[in-house]
């Protein structure tokens, strides 16, 4: 991916507050901090997003409450039972940082109206070129901001896309039947070990498992 030589991004992610500072590099490489890889810890596995940010501040507790195989997962903005959790004020919609919706990219999730982006996000489970910045001509083309990537548990995504899905809430006839929960989104300094990642399939966790 490419990235402007001038990169604003604001986000939320898991009712995630970020205030992006601006930057200026002569790097074709995102702007990156020192802690720049979201390990979000859910029912289904471990997932390791590199965040294009470079501040942020996370919340735990929420689920995947949309789940469209073939398309994308979507989270952050529900608790298990459906409350919509509070968030900030909506924020710009940088979808111009023309970074694609390609497989594995997470991107910040919109109403019909441009800047409306609080705090869900979602993950692209195939590549949604539909989703991409294609000019100022309506809400079809503005497109949607992508703010990273998953760079690890991968897998983790395509099972949660898998699951069966329904009715449920107040809103989403694609909800996971059974909730999918992140519980807990924290801020790590780079890739994980296999074992870090998803430690429930570690030696020690599997003679665990078959002992009992």
């Amino acid at each position: 991916m490419t990235h402007p030589s001038r990169f604003y991004l604001s986000l939320l992610l898991t009712c995630l507050v970020c205030t992006a500072q601006s930057q200026e590099t002569n790097s074709s490489e995102p702007v990156i901090a020192a802690k720049d890889h979201l390990l979000l810890e859910t029912t289904q596995g471990n997932i390791v997003i590199l965040l294009f940010a470079d501040k942020a501040r996370f919340y735990d507790g929420t689920i995947f409450h949309r789940v469209i195989d073939n398309f994308m997962i979507q989270g952050g903005g529900f608790t298990e039972g459906f409350t919509e959790k509070p968030t900030r004020d909506p924020i710009i919609n940088e979808s111009t940082n023309r970074l694609l919706n390609k497989r594995g990219t997470v991107a910040m999730a919109r109403t019909s109206i441009r800047n409306s982006a609080t705090s869900q996000f979602y993950i692209n489970v195939g590549d949604n070129a539909a989703l991409d910045y294609m000019g100022e001509m309506n809400s079809r083309t503005w497109g949607y901001a992508v703010f990273g990537e998953v760079v690890q548990g991968m897998e983790v995504v395509d099972k949660i896309r898998s699951v069966p899905t329904g009715p449920a809430g107040p809103m989403h006839p694609a909800a996971p039947l059974d909730p999918i929960i992140i519980t807990s989104a924290s801020m790590v300094s780079g890739p994980l070990t296999p074992a870090e990642v998803s430690p429930e399939e570690s030696p020690e966790a599997v003679s665990a498992d078959t002992d009992g």
